[in-house]
C-alpha cells in the first residue's frame, strides 16, 4: 500500500543537536535513540501494512529516505514526524533533510521544514541486521544507521535483497577482516550470526534475521573487546544474573526501559519514585517527561 499527501514535520530530539558533529561522538547520548525514525499514527501504519520496528520509505520530488517505523498517537492521522539530525556520515538513506522541499520564506529565509508533503510506503526488507564492532563503520546499503558505543560502534541494518555471505557484508561495512570467524546459521528460522575474534577478543558481532533483530544490544556491545567465549556469545541473550536493561530512557544515568518496568512492577509509579530506585531523571532531568508517560 502507498499513501500520498502525508504532512511531514521535522525537528530535534532530546539528546542530539544539529547534525551530530559533536553530540554524535557521545556513546551515552546516542544510546537513547540510535537511528533515524518516523513517528506515524498507528492507524496510518496499519493502512500501510507496517508494524513497529519495520521500515517506511518517505518520498518527495526532491529525494527519498528510509526510516524505522515508530507508531505513536503523539502525531495525528496524516501527519509524520522525523528527526533532522542524521546525515550521510551516519546513515545510508536515513537522512530526512533531502526529502524536505527547498522553498524558503522570502523575508526570513527560513526553510520549509515543518510542512513538506510526502508519500509513504512500506520498505520491503528481505533482511534486518545488527552489528556491534570495535572498528568504525561506513554506512552503505539500503538501510544502515551508525552510532557510537562504549566499546566502539554499532549499526542497524536492512536490505531489500538477500545479504549474501555475511563476511562480505561485514567487510563492506568495516573493511578487511582478520582473525577467527565463527558462524551460526539456523536455516529453519533464517537467523544468521557471525563473530570475528582478533587476538582472543571479540572485534565484531553481526546478527541477521528475516524480521527486525531481537537481541540484547547492551550485552552485545559489552562483549566487544572482551575475551571471546564459546558459541553462546552469538545467542544475543543477556548474561546470567545481568538482566537486559532494554532501550535507554535516561542517558545520564544509563537507565533502560526494562529496568524502569521492573521498578514499576515493584510499586514505583511516580517520576520521583522511579528516580529514587533507579536514578532515572535525577541528573539533567530531560527524560522526566518521558518517565511521566510510562505510568
Amino acid at each position: 500500500p502507498e499513501t500520498t499527501g502525508f504532512r511531514l514535520n521535522t525537528g530535534r530530539i532530546r539528546d542530539q543537536w544539529h547534525t551530530m558533529t559533536r553530540t554524535g561522538k557521545s556513546a551515552r547520548l546516542g544510546s537513547h535513540l540510535a537511528e533515524p525514525y518516523v513517528e506515524i499514527h498507528p492507524q496510518d501504519a496499519t493502512d500501510l501494512g507496517v508494524q513497529t520496528a519495520e521500515l517506511i520509505k518517505l518520498s518527495a520530488d526532491t529525494d527519498h529516505g528510509i526510516f524505522r517505523a515508530l507508531p505513536s498517537t503523539k502525531v495525528a492521522r496524516g501527519q509524520l514526524f522525523a528527526p533532522m539530525h542524521w546525515t550521510r556520515q551516519r546513515s545510508a538513506a536515513g537522512w530526512i533533510n533531502g526529502v524536505v522541499q527547498t522553498g524558503t520564506d522570502p523575508v526570513s529565509g527560513q526553510p520549509a521544514l515543518k510542512a513538506a508533503t510526502v508519500t509513504a510506503t512500506r520498505f520491503e526488507a528481505r533482511w534486518y541486521g545488527y552489528l556491534a564492532t570495535s572498528a568504525e563503520i561506513t554506512p552503505q546499503g539500503d538501510y544502515c544507521a551508525v552510532a557510537r558505543t562504549d566499546t566502539g560502534w554499532q549499526a542497524e541494518l536492512a536490505g531489500g535483497s538477500e545479504p549474501g555471505v555475511l563476511q562480505d557484508l561485514l567487510e563492506g561495512l568495516i573493511g578487511p577482516v582478520t582473525g577467527d570467524i565463527t558462524r551460526l546459521d539456523d536455516h529453519a528460522t533464517g537467523l544468521r550470526r557471525l563473530a570475528c575474534r582478533q587476538d582472543g577478543v571479540h572485534a565484531a558481532l553481526l546478527f541477521v534475521a528475516p524480521t527486525p533483530v531481537a537481541v540484547a544490544r547492551a550485552q552485545v556491545i559489552r562483549l566487544i573487546g572482551s575475551a571471546a567465549g564459546g558459541i553462546g556469545d552469538l545467542s544475543g541473550l543477556p548474561e546470567p544474573g545481568r538482566p537486559d536493561p532494554g532501550a535507554t530512557i535516561c542517558s545520564c544515568m544509563s537507565v533502560g526501559l526494562n529496568t524502569l518496568r521492573t521498578a514499576m512492577a515493584d510499586g514505583a509509579m511516580t517520576v520521583e519514585a522511579l528516580g529514587a530506585c533507579t536514578g532515572a531523571g535525577t541528573s539533567c532531568g530531560s527524560c522526566r517527561p518521558e518517565l511521566a508517560g510510562k505510568k
